[in-house]
């Protein structure tokens, strides 16, 4: 049941993503993944979810890090620590001097290191850099376009019919 429905919920979000249906492709490819049937398509909807999250949706720097629908508490852990970084460096800064008397601080790197913070933190929003003669533009990889013809996918689904019902379980059943 669990690796039918996993194919099922795969082919519809390609199908939605097709169509340009991005938000109902996100949600079925999103339902397919926190299946995990251990199907060998899981895998292909994880792709296919991020290449939409990350190049279709394109979400703003704050909500890719924290409405990610892979890896979302990792993401949001992340978040938290450079953040908390970034907040804490700007709030102890003025009293380094004072606590640590001898201690000599580099402006320039203090200041280098908050500025990658920052970089790190909305890396994730930026398509193109441009400084003078040098010019930097993130690609997009290309769309996954997963075959899907009809004949593969009864193929596919006549295949888990069988083991389904070698195993003693009607797929209609479950």
């Amino acid at each position: 049941g669990k690796e039918l429905r996993a194919y099922i919920l795969y082919f519809l979000g390609c199908f939605y993503h097709k169509i340009k249906d991005t938000s109902e492709a996100k949600r079925k490819l999103a339902e397919c993944v926190k299946l995990k049937s251990g199907a060998e398509i899981e895998s292909s909807a994880r792709e296919l979810l991020g290449n939409i999250w990350d190049n279709v949706i394109r979400p703003p720097f704050w909500e890719w890090w924290l409405c990610s629908p892979l890896n979302r508490w990792p993401r949001r852990v992340i978040f938290g620590v450079i953040l908390s970084s970034i907040l804490a460096l700007l709030v102890i800064h003025p009293f380094i001097p004072a606590w640590f008397p001898a201690l000599q601080i580099n402006w320039i790197l203090y200041t280098a290191l908050i500025l990658l913070l920052i970089i790190i933190l909305v890396l994730p929003s930026i398509q193109l850099i441009r400084v003078r003669d040098v010019e930097v533009e993130l690609r997009s990889p290309p769309a996954i376009g997963p075959v899907l013809s009809p004949p593969i996918m009864e193929e596919k689904l006549k295949e888990l019919e069988v083991q389904s019902e070698r195993r003693g379980s009607v797929p209609g059943n479950d």
